[in-house]
């Protein structure tokens, strides 16, 4: 059976991070893989659903977000090309998510159900340290957006943006950018005139 592109550049990207992945076991954990694409502003997963996949990116942008008391969108994270979508704690506790995660711009995704991942970890052992090495990227993720907050000025977290791979300063909407930097759109304006003056 012939392995979809999307799949296939997700296996290479899985062999690229962890290169003791034989060929024939990426092959057979490939098929359990599903592709689907998403328009601009479609919901991959909305807040309180019980996450089952995790979501490999080939194309596209989405960001995850939930809503303040107030009932505003707080946007918490971009993720682009090459980068994973889930609430992660959640699924491993197999507990409903804080979060929605939706497309910013159409987008396609390779679908990694749990069983699949948790079945791999079983049967080819050098999943077991991918699984490891992904877990890491993400705990490395997370802190390293709570430290921003700690640790960081909005100028600064702006400036993160700005030399994002992902070009979110071309992909992004204001409204999301401020909210994910953490400051009013105002103050976004504000910092981005400061910065044309300084130059």
């Amino acid at each position: 059976m012939e392995i979809n592109p999307n799949v296939l550049q997700y296996l290479a990207s899985m062999q690229q991070m962890c290169s003791d992945i034989k060929d024939e076991d990426l092959t057979d954990f490939g098929r359990t893989l599903v592709v689907k694409e998403f328009a601009a502003k479609d919901i991959i997963f909305d807040v309180n659903y019980i996450h089952e996949h995790v979501v490999f990116i080939t194309q596209g942008l989405a960001r995850s977000f939930y809503t303040s008391e107030n009932g505003d969108e707080i946007t918490s994270c971009f993720v682009g090309e090459n980068e994973f979508i889930t609430d992660y704690p959640a699924l491993l506790a197999k507990k409903p998510s804080n979060y929605s995660f939706e497309t910013i711009e159409p987008t396609t995704g390779v679908f990694l159900p749990k069983w699949a991942i948790d079945e791999g970890y079983h049967k080819y052992p050098s999943l077991q340290k991918y699984g490891r090495l992904i877990a890491e990227y993400i705990l490395t993720t997370q802190q390293n957006r709570i430290e921003s907050f700690l640790f960081k000025s909005a100028k600064q977290r702006y400036l993160d943006v700005l030399n994002s791979p992902l070009d979110l300063e071309n992909r992004v909407s204001q409204r999301h950018l401020a909210s994910y930097i953490g400051i009013e759109r105002q103050s976004l304006t504000r910092i981005r005139k400061q910065l044309l003056i300084e130059k």
